[in-house]
C-alpha cells in the first residue's frame, strides 16, 4: 500500500468490442459506438474515492497525461491534450473534448488511402465519413451503435461543423 502513495495506475485497451446494431466485431470501418468507445481507469497518488469523468478524449490524450501526471513538459508533436484538469476535478467534462477515430487497414502501404473511414465525437455527436463510398452520417451517441444512420438532413449545421473538425484534423481526406 506504501507504493500506492506515489503511483499512478493507468487500465484502458486499444478498442472497444460490439455486440450489437449489426455489428459483432471491432474490425469494420463503422466505427459504430461500442467499437470505439474505450475503457479509460486511472487512479492517481492520494485518490481515495472512485468518480466518473464525462470528457470526450481519443488515445492521443494517453501519452500527454502520463506526462503532466509525471511533472513532465508536453512535446510539441504531441497533438492530444492532458487529461489531468478533469482527473482532478469531480466529474466534470460533460460536453468537453473532441475525440477523432479512423480505420484503414484494408489500404496498401505503397499508395494513398482509398478503403476506410474516419469519425469525429464532440458533444452529443458523432460524424462518419466512409472513403470508398464518399458517404458521411451524422449520428447521435445514443443512436451511435447503429452503422447505417444518418441524422445529417435533421442537423445540417451540425453535420457541417464536424465535417470541418475532420478537415482540419486530416485535411485532403473527405471533400
Amino acid at each position: 500500500m506504501v507504493r500506492l502513495q506515489n503511483t499512478t495506475v493507468i487500465v484502458t485497451a486499444d478498442h472497444g468490442e460490439s455486440f450489437e446494431g449489426g455489428v459483432y466485431q471491432h474490425r469494420n470501418p463503422y466505427l459504430t459506438r461500442p467499437v470505439i468507445h474505450i475503457p479509460l481507469i486511472v487512479r492517481v497518488p492520494g485518490q481515495k474515492d472512485g468518480r466518473k469523468v464525462d470528457v470526450t478524449a481519443d488515445q492521443s490524450t494517453l501519452a500527454p497525461t502520463i506526462l503532466d501526471l509525471a511533472g513532465l513538459p508536453k512535446p510539441g508533436s504531441m497533438r492530444g491534450q492532458s487529461l489531468r484538469q478533469w482527473l482532478e476535478s469531480s466529474g466534470q467534462g460533460m460536453e468537453e473534448g473532441v475525440a477523432f477515430c479512423q480505420y484503414f487497414e484494408r489500404n496498401s502501404v505503397y499508395k494513398p488511402l482509398q478503403e476506410g473511414s474516419i469519425a469525429v465525437i464532440e458533444g452529443d455527436y458523432q460524424y462518419f465519413h466512409l472513403l470508398s463510398m464518399n458517404k458521411s452520417e451524422l449520428r447521435p451517441l445514443n443512436e451511435a451503435q447503429n452503422w447505417n444512420l444518418d441524422r445529417s438532413a435533421e442537423y445540417p449545421e451540425k453535420a457541417e461543423v464536424l465535417r470541418q473538425r475532420i478537415r482540419d484534423r486530416f485535411p485532403g481526406m473527405i471533400p
